[in-house]
Parts: C-alpha cells; sequence; structure tokens
C-alpha cells in the first residue's frame, strides 16, 4: 500500500497484522479483507433469514423488556402496546437499548470519550466532475477497493474508494469542532470539515480536502463518540433476555473491532443455546455472557490503545516505521474461533454458572499471560489527559 507523508498527514500505513506474511502461515485462508461494506453485509445476512423461512416485521420499536421465570419466558413491549414472547430475547437494539433497566437495575449513563466522529457514505458518481479526486482516484468497474489513512494532530482520517462506493470517516478530539451530539442527524457541510481539518493540523493533501468536498448534502453526520462502562452482566436475573453486540459493550470507531465482536456475540450465544437445548437456554445466555466477558474486555481497551497510536505525532519515527501508527489488529482477536470456542469451554462454564462461581472458568481467549481487572473509561482518560502509555501498561502478550 502506497505511504507518503507531507507536513500533517500520511497516507497508507500498511495492511492489518492478519495480512502479514507471517501471519498468514499461520493460519488457514487466503488474504483477508479488513473492512466489509456494512450495506452489502446487512443485506447478505438478510437474503438468508429469508432463505431460512424467517420473517421480518421492520418499524417496531422496543420500549421495554420483561421475563417470567415460572412461565420460562422472556418478552417485549412495542410503542403499539403489543407484547411479544419466547424462550429467549435477545436485545441487539444498539448502544440505547432499552434492555439496562432489566438487566443492571438501571440504565448506565454515557461518558464522553473526548472524541467526536464525522462520518460520510455516497456514491463515486458525485466525484465525477472532480479532477483533483479523480486524478487522485481513478476508480473503474473491476477495481479493487482502495482504503487510505491520514493522520494529523488530534484528528486522523479514513478514507475508502470504490467503483460503487466512497466511505469516509473523520475522528478528531471534541474542542475542534464540539458540536457533536449521540444523535445522527446528517445536517453537515463537508465544507465546515474541511476548514476544521486546515485550522487545526494545516498542510493536507489536496486531494483529500477535494474528496470530502464532493460528500452529498444529507449524507454526512457528526457526533461525539460516548462510552458506557462494561458492565459483567448481560442477561437479566432469569436468564431469558440477552445483550449482544453495542447492547452489552460498546466499542469506539479506532477498534475496528466493534462489528466484528458483535459478530462472535452472534457465534458464541448460538453455539451455546445449541449446546444446551430449549430446556437450558436461560443458563446457556449465562454461560455465553461468561465466557465472552473478559475477551470483550480486552477487545475495549485496545480501542484506546490505538486512539492514542493514531493521535502519535513524532513525524520523523512514522517515517522510519510507518507501523507505529497502524491499527492494532493482535492476533488473539483475529485468531480466534467463537463456535469453537463455546463447544470446547461450555462444559467449564455452565459448572461455573449452576455453582454460582464456586467452580472455576478459565477463560483464555484474551491476551496470554493477561491478569484480567475490570477498569473505567475515566482512568483511561486520565491516562490519556497525562500522556500515559496506556499499550505500554499492559501485562501478557497484547501482540
Amino acid at each position: 500500500m502506497e505511504r507518503k507523508a507531507d507536513r500533517y498527514s500520511i497516507a497508507g500505513p500498511g495492511p492489518p497484522e492478519f495480512n502479514d506474511p507471517e501471519a498468514l502461515e499461520g493460519r488457514r485462508g487466503p488474504r483477508v479483507g479488513f473492512m466489509q461494506g456494512r450495506i452489502k453485509f446487512f443485506n447478505m445476512l438478510l437474503r438468508q433469514v429469508k432463505r431460512c423461512g424467517i420473517q421480518v416485521t421492520w418499524g417496531q420499536r422496543v420500549v421495554e423488556y420483561y421475563e417470567n421465570e415460572a412461565a420460562g419466558i422472556g418478552g417485549v413491549v412495542l410503542e403499539s402496546g403489543k407484547k411479544l414472547e419466547a424462550d429467549v430475547v435477545i436485545a441487539a437494539d444498539g448502544i440505547k437499548t432499552k434492555s439496562g433497566k432489566l438487566i443492571a437495575g438501571y440504565t448506565p449513563e454515557p461518558k464522553d470519550s473526548g472524541q467526536s466522529i464525522y462520518r460520510a457514505g455516497y456514491s463515486p458518481d458525485y466525484t465525477k466532475g472532480d479532477l483533483e479526486v479523480l486524478a487522485r482516484w481513478p476508480t473503474k468497474p473491476g477495481d479493487v477497493p482502495e482504503w487510505q489513512f491520514w493522520l494529523g494532530a488530534g484528528l486522523h482520517l479514513s478514507a475508502m474508494v470504490s467503483n460503487d462506493m466512497i466511505v469516509w470517516g473523520l475522528t478528531h478530539k471534541d474542542e475542534f469542532a464540539p458540536d457533536g451530539t449521540e444523535s445522527w442527524h446528517a445536517n453537515v457541510e463537508p465544507e465546515d470539515v474541511v476548514s476544521m481539518m486546515e485550522r487545526e493540523a494545516p498542510g493536507w493533501h489536496p486531494a483529500v480536502s477535494a474528496l470530502l468536498k464532493t460528500t452529498p448534502k444529507g449524507s454526512l453526520v457528526h457526533w461525539k463518540l460516548r462510552w458506557r462502562d462494561l458492565l459483567q452482566q448481560w442477561t437479566s436475573p432469569s436468564g431469558r433476555i440477552v445483550q449482544v453486540g453495542d447492547s452489552a459493550h460498546s466499542f469506539l470507531p479506532a477498534s475496528g473491532n466493534g462489528a466484528t465482536q458483535a459478530l462472535e456475540d452472534a457465534i458464541s450465544l448460538a453455539s451455546c443455546l445449541h449446546i444446551a437445548g430449549r430446556d437450558n437456554v436461560a443458563i446457556a445466555t449465562k454461560v455465553h455472557n461468561r465466557l465472552r466477558y473478559e475477551r470483550v474486555s480486552c477487545a475495549q481497551k485496545m480501542s484506546f490503545v490505538n486512539t492514542q497510536q493514531h493521535h502519535f505525532t513524532d513525524w520523523s519515527a512514522i517515517a522510519e516505521n510507518p507501523k507505529l501508527i497502524r491499527t492494532r489488529f493482535p492476533s488473539w482477536v483475529w485468531n480466534h474461533d467463537p463456535e469453537d470456542y463455546a463447544y470446547k469451554k461450555y462444559g467449564e462454564g455452565f459448572l461455573h454458572v449452576i455453582t454460582n462461581g464456586k467452580s472455576p472458568l478459565k477463560n483464555t481467549n484474551f491476551p496470554p499471560g493477561h491478569t484480567h481487572k475490570p477498569w473505567t473509561v475515566e482512568q483511561v482518560r486520565l491516562d490519556l489527559l497525562n500522556n500515559i502509555n496506556i499499550g505500554a501498561g499492559l501485562d501478557g502478550d497484547w501482540s
């Protein structure tokens, strides 16, 4: 991948670790594309759901979760007042899930991460009249999508250009543009983003500014990156409601790992339910929770390590070794099979749950040699403010 440096930006920090030659030798399969289009991926899943004969009902907003231990059911209340019930209800409604009150007894308050993000996605047709963009990204049908990473002091930009889609995201310190919220209203002007970039970190490649300015109205959103401290409990008291994905654990975009961990949740939970059978689904959800918690906590920590690396601005050191600011995808993250792990560890997890922790559970799906300790966003925020190297304080092998 191309690498180019100017006053404040670089492009092409190199491929993710799992595509390094030494990684390819250690795993089966071909070179892996680490970015996938969410729309295409979602439609692929939707097609498979339809093949399985599962009906999807749209526009049904959940306002409450509940369970009935005696009846062995979980349920939801819709905005219309209608109730739906099942053996298990999976709360996959994101960071603003309504399941928190039942599971934790309260709705955890979000905390500022100190960062905000702009994101946009649109058709390359909008770039056809811009010679600067076309000269830099001359996309044609059949071309391989090109991903680049640009670094500035206190902000970083990633852009993916393909023949059918352009996606870019700019993460920055809150004080650079303090109008971000938790909403996703597409009412931001691209010219304002470019002005902020040039004000805070002048010297961007002109093609970058030109690309951002091609963003059509209504396709650019801006919001604060907010965080909920990870809770150990993802299931309701009787185990009939279980949180997955952002409902259970929010991730910062710098992790490059939020959607991956959501998929791991889905695979792990499905495996545990399959092993348990219908009579033991309430235990299966709790086993799944115990198998996943420590791994997710470590994966979340990596998002802050990556953020700190992305704002590392020793340009001479970066020029000598571009891997210094490469987003870290350590082997313990990508070299993990959540289905295999669930089948191997379910028995141990089952005994741990039914004995209320008296029977030990030793998870092995996080960094080797690491002793897991719960942590909070506030602790990490103070470390970042004090320029404490978060990665240097991690015991075990996080590579």
